[in-house]
Formats: C-alpha cells, structure tokens, sequence
C-alpha cells in the first residue's frame, strides 16, 4: 500500500509518523477527522505545518482524506533539535460555513434547488459541480437569519429523508439514502462467505420503537384564507396583521375609497417595515414584522392612503397550532404479538413520540405527514446495530446504504418478514468509520496465532498443540505449535494453510515484490520431512490465480526458511501455505514466526484497517 501525506501540495510523508494516522467519521458528528504526528529538526522548521494548511491522505493514488489542519500542538523530545508535532485535520465541511445564510424568503421550491443557491451564493468554493444535489422533497418558502449553510442541509435533509456529504473533490452529495452505496460489491455483505471482512458483531434492539408520531409547532399554510378589514387615518402607512402571512403568491389587498371606487394593490416583499416612497398601487409585505407597508407620497409624506378608505387584505394564514398524526399499524401489531397483549386494547403494541418541528415553515399539511412517515420509517421497527473490520474495500463513509445478508444467522428484514413472511436481505446504514494504518506483520498469525487455532486450516492425521518448545527466535516464542501428524504415507502431501486472526486473507498489491518467512524445526523422528513455504495469490473476487514456492528440509534445529516472490499483475489477497511431505511414523515438527511483508518502500508494509459500525436506521443519532 503506498501511502502519501501532502501539506499544501507538498509530498511530507518522510516526516510522518506512519502508524499513528487515524480517520474518523460518524453521522452524528458530520465532519471527518484526521489525526497524526510528525517529528521535525530544526534545521528544517520553516516546513512545520500550520493550522489552516490544506491536507490529503492519499493511498494507492486515491484521496482518502482531504480537508485542513485545525491545529497543530509541539511537543518537546529529549533531542532538544527535534520536535513532535502532534496534528489534527477537519474534512472540508468547515469551510462550507465560512459565511452565514440570510434569506428572507426563498422557494416554493425542491429542497435540491434551496440548497443549490445557498451553495452558489454562500458557499462559492463549492459550487463548481453541483449536479448531485438532487431534488428531494418540495420545501415550500424557507427563511435563514444568520444560518449556517451546514445546518440549512441538515434540516433539508431531515424534511427529504436525503443523505448529504462533501467529497475530497469539494463535490456536494445530497441524495437519497438508496444512492449512497458501500463500496462492497452488488453493496451486499455476505457474512457466511465474504473473507474481505471479519469481527462481525450484530444486535437488535427494540428499546427505541415509535410507531404513532404526532407532528406539531410546524407552520402551515392554512387551507382556508383569512380576511381582515382595516380603515386607514390617512397617515399610518404600516398595517399590522393578525397571523403570519403566508407569502406574497398567497397576498392579496384590495381597498375601498369613501366615493365607492376600488383599487387593487401589487405586493411585493421587504424585511422590515420602513416607510419608501414609492408610487401608487405597490404595497409591500413584510413577513417577519406580519404586516403591509403602504408607500408614501415623495410631495406630501403621506400614505397614497385615503383618510376612511377601508383595505382588505386576503391571505393564507401561517398557523402553528395543528397537531398531525401519523402511525405504522402492522409495527403495532408485531410490538403487540412479541409481548403477548391484544393490539390497541389500552395500548397494546402502541408506542407514541411527539416530534417538534419549531419554526419550521413547510408547503402544506401533506409535508408534516410526509415527515411524520420518514420518522416512522426510521422509528417503527427494531433497532439492527452490528460492526465489523476490513482491511479492503477503500471508501466507506459514513451514511451509506447496503444489505446483510446471512443464512446461518438470523439475520433479516423484520419488517417485510412480518408483512410478507420473506427473510429477505436487511438494509443497514453506514452510522461510524474509523480507519488506521497498521504494519502488514503486526496483522499476520505470528506469536498471536498459537492462541487462535482456528485460523490454521488443519490436514487429516493431524493433531495441533500449543507448546512451551524452547529454543525458537527471541519474540516468537513462547508458545509455538506443535504439530504431530500420524500418516506414514512418505509421498503424503498435508497442507496448512495460515490464515489470519480474523479470518480474512492478507492484502496484497498487484506487481510489488514480498518477503516470506517462517521459522520451523522436527523432533528427532521424521528425518526425511520435507517443508514448502507457499504464498497463494488471489484476485479481488476471491479466485485462486496462482503460487510462488519454496522447499527445504525440515532440520532438528530451528532454522529460518525464506522466499521472494513478486506479485501478479491482478493479485488483491493472498494466504500463506506450509505443506509437508516424507513422513515416516508419528512425526512432530513446530512452526512459528510467519512473517510477510513488501520488499519495497516502508509505505508499501502498511494496511489501512476500517472498522464499520451500521445500524438499520437512516438516521440515528
């Protein structure tokens, strides 16, 4: 794995502490993370990094990371010339709130078109490509006083049930949760077969189920306009409503003059009352004050108002005291049937949850039921949490969406089952990542292995032991294994295959030379055995492409035996093999010391493990 540190443009690798990189990224906390050191000389100071520098992680040519350095802490060594500089990096997410969002009034329109000007108008730097922020649900007329454009996507997410993220590109994503897959292949884990992953834990949890929502303090549009009647002095030029109005598409004003003539007003909108000189029949309605603004005569410094003209003015109404309620009736019924009560008799099966929706403005009642049914999509069946580790599949994020998929576990969607009775697939959501960069040897069946059997795959015949065998390299011993095979066919070929402590084959580049070693020694019995060192190699889909070995016999003593081999051009992972032949009698021989590791620069030692945590649920958190 080739891994590389640039700081505003410039290769720092050199200087970076390899194994002290760590990536984190959750939904909760929306901005990923970076954190490592760095040991400098003074000698070469002027190259320390500075908050504010822009930072990427790259491996195998591909950014993992990209963001800034927030802050940067020097730490003293016992060299008094050299420095460890302890550094931590934010995504690009922060500087999509460099400036705040004011916005007296936008839309109706798609949440996806919201977003798309904020971004143009607020967030420049991010509007180079904005063709995947798509539409979600209608948003109706939205104001922002003095609001992040962050928090402008969070809400507009939460309304659409959409997922958003920035990529190292500076690209912005906001899409529905089925478009932002995993990296896995057909976005399908495969707990039972896929060897790529491994320390699968899963849980489900029934704790947080709601399965009737009701939605309040939401404004709405009324569905019935309101009238109201107002008798100029001929002075006042400001005209105070009783209720929030809905908007000017929703505004009309016409007024009566004392002789019996009528006239029709234009509105347009302001911010906040103030008298304008203007000329006659453009009145101005100001949604934050809740009123009209007459313009006033340049010559006379009054209203174009009448003294006595009577003005009505008809609109839609903003009210904030519906209370709407939405439910999942067969969730209620699968609650009732799990705790042995009878459905909807003094509540059986019935778990309620008021949600808030303060200061929100939404279209029409049609869009707090909409929220209420994407929390109840969240909300009404039980938790699946679960995680897992992988030292493949490059970019997982955190939000993405696949299926798990388990035959010898009960494993599956819970919902269409009880609908249906299908077991079929059950969806997940990406909820954390977090990533670090780990020696190849520190993840391979070493002196770890003698305690984890499990992970030798063992030929008939034979027995495996742990031993206290003394006399084995300082580091690998004690315990070694022994092994004690009982077949005294001498042409017999046993195989043991070395897996890992997970469980999953070793990655691999494709065309990098490798080193493998391993430490073995017989008892005094089985003097013709036979030993070959193997490395399998293996494509990214699991297929065997082909084996680089070597053959030696097995000494009295211990003895280190070592191969060389390059890579094919289309190898993604590899297993190592140590397969025996010429046993005569019972033979006993030890194994341990299984070392592998890239021939070429130290980046190239060095995995990135992931760990994933998902749950069932779009959005938690």
């Amino acid at each position: 794995m080739a891994v590389q540190i640039l700081i505003d443009g410039v290769n720092r690798t050199n200087w970076v502490e390899m194994e002290t990189i760590q990536l984190s990224d959750s939904v909760p906390a929306r901005t990923d993370t970076m954190s490592f050191n760095m040991i400098i000389l003074s000698t070469e100071i002027s190259i320390r990094p500075r908050s504010g520098n822009e930072i990427y992680l790259r491996v195998n040519g591909i950014d993992e990371f990209a963001g800034e350095i927030s802050s940067v802490q020097e730490v003293g060594l016992i060299n008094p010339r050299a420095f460890r500089y302890n550094i931590t990096a934010v995504d690009w997410t922060r500087r999509m709130d460099r400036l705040l969002v004011t916005i007296q009034e936008i839309g109706p329109l798609s949440a996806g078109a919201v977003l798309r000007q904020v971004v143009s108008q607020y967030a420049p730097e991010f509007a180079g490509d904005l063709s995947d922020i798509q539409d979600g649900v209608a948003a109706g007329q939205q104001q922002y006083d003095y609001s992040t454009v962050t928090s402008a996507f969070d809400s507009l997410a939460a309304a659409s049930g959409y997922v958003w993220y920035v990529d190292t590109a500076k690209k912005i994503h906001f899409v529905p949760p089925l478009e932002y897959k995993s990296p896995l292949l057909n976005n399908i884990y495969d707990v039972d077969g896929d060897v790529r992953l491994g320390n699968f834990v899963w849980e489900e949890d029934i704790s947080q189920v709601k399965n009737r929502i009701y939605i309040k303090d939401a404004l709405v549009k009324d569905g019935a306009d309101r009238t109201d009647s107002y008798i100029s002095d001929g002075t006042s030029s400001f005209m105070k409503l009783f209720q929030e109005p809905g908007g000017v598409e929703t505004t009309g004003v016409i007024s009566h003059l004392p002789d019996g003539t009528t006239k029709e007003w234009n509105i347009s909108l302001i911010e906040e009352p103030t008298a304008i000189y203007g000329e006659d029949g453009v009145a101005f309605l100001c949604i934050l004050n809740w009123g009209l603004q007459f313009p006033v005569d340049v010559t006379t410094d009054k209203p174009f108002l009448a003294p006595g003209e009577v003005v009505d003015v008809t609109t839609s109404p903003m009210r904030d005291d519906i209370v709407y309620m939405v439910e999942d009736i067969e969730s209620q019924r699968m609650m009732a049937d799990r705790e042995d009560v009878i459905w909807n008799v003094n509540g059986g099966g019935i778990y309620e949850f008021l949600a808030s929706l303060q200061g929100a403005r939404l279209a029409s009642a049609d869009a707090a039921e909409d929220y209420g049914r994407v929390l109840l999509s969240q909300m009404a069946w039980p938790i699946v949490r679960g995680s897992f580790t992988t030292q493949h599949y490059p970019g997982w994020k955190a939000g993405q969406t696949f299926f798990v998929r388990s035959s010898n576990r009960d494993i599956y969607n819970e919902e269409t089952y009880w609908r249906t009775g299908a077991q079929d697939d059950i969806q997940v959501w990406v909820s954390t990542v977090s990533r670090k960069l780990l020696l190849v040897i520190d993840n391979l069946l070493d002196n770890d292995f003698e305690h984890d059997i499990l992970g030798l795959t063992v030929p008939t015949a034979c027995t495996v032991t742990v031993s206290t065998e003394t006399g084995a390299p300082t580091g690998f011993f004690p315990p070694v294994l022994k092994v004690t095979t009982t077949n005294t066919d001498v042409a017999a070929v046993q195989d043991f295959v070395i897996g890992r402590l997970d469980g999953t084959r070793i990655p691999v580049e494709a065309n990098v030379g490798y080193t493998i070693t391993h430490w073995r020694k017989r008892s005094t019995v089985g003097s013709s055995l036979l030993s070959m060192l193997a490395v399998d190699w293996f494509d990214s889909n699991g297929t065997f492409i082909s084996t680089s070995s070597s053959s030696a016999v097995v000494g009295a003593s211990w003895s280190v035996r070592t191969i060389t081999a390059t890579s094919p051009a289309n190898a993604d992972t590899a297993t190592v093999r140590v397969q025996t032949t010429g046993h005569l009698s019972t033979t006993t021989f030890y194994m341990d010391g299984w070392v592998f590791r890239s021939t070429a620069d130290s980046t190239h030692n060095m995995i990135m493990e992931t760990s994933v945590s998902f749950s069932n649920r779009a959005i938690e958190g």
